[in-house]
């Protein structure tokens, strides 16, 4: 197969249409899986060697409700993309070899966000969680999706829709900044190690 045609395989039940090359899938193509009676897209975009490679649309439910659309390398999302999941939650932003890695924005189902750093398909580095629903946001270091330390910040807490029952406190340290910068400092370096 070399050149634009369409396979079908009625024993793995999978039909491809598009370019091929030395009998790979290779450039632009459509791959439909046969499920419930009826053929669905699962993956619409580049390929390179019959895998995933450039920019295309991966559906990874026949309803079409998980999606990735965005970059890919050798198979595997890697480059800029967004992923909706089927929980309503969206993820925009870096991706290295299938995992979420670099910089990123995670909308939540119910619209609390974080926006930052992520590595091995955690939050890490530095980064903000915004609680809308509660008023507050966390600015701050991440480890291995763990908040390490940063500050607790009200943000039009008594407007939430589920506010909250006390306001944070001020600090009484008189270096705060300085204490914050000192223990961030630490937990990026051991981030780096």
């Amino acid at each position: 197969m070399h050149g634009k045609g369409m396979y079908e395989s009625k024993r793995h039940k999978f039909m491809f249409e598009g370019d091929f090359k030395y009998g790979l899938r290779d450039g632009y193509g459509v791959y439909s899986i046969f499920r419930k009676g009826k053929y669905h897209k699962e993956y619409v975009g580049s390929w390179k060697a019959n895998l995933y490679h450039g920019h295309g649309v991966k559906f990874y439910d026949i309803e079409g409700t998980e999606m990735y659309d965005g970059e890919w390398f050798e198979g595997k999302r890697s480059g800029w993309g967004r992923m909706t999941y089927a929980d309503g939650s969206v993820y925009e932003g870096e991706w290295l070899e299938d995992q979420r890695c670099g910089r990123g924005l995670l909308l939540l189902a119910n619209q609390n966000r974080y926006e930052g750093e992520w590595e091995n398909d955690l939050k890490h580095g530095r980064g903000t969680f915004y609680y809308i629903n509660k008023g507050q946001c966390y600015q701050g270091v991440w480890k291995d999706g763990t908040p390490k330390c940063g500050e607790m910040i009200d943000m039009e807490r008594e407007r939430a829709d589920d506010p909250t029952k006390y306001a944070i406190p001020q600090l009484g340290l008189k270096d705060a900044e300085d204490v914050l910068d000192a223990a961030e400092t630490s937990v990026l370096a051991l981030n780096e190690e």
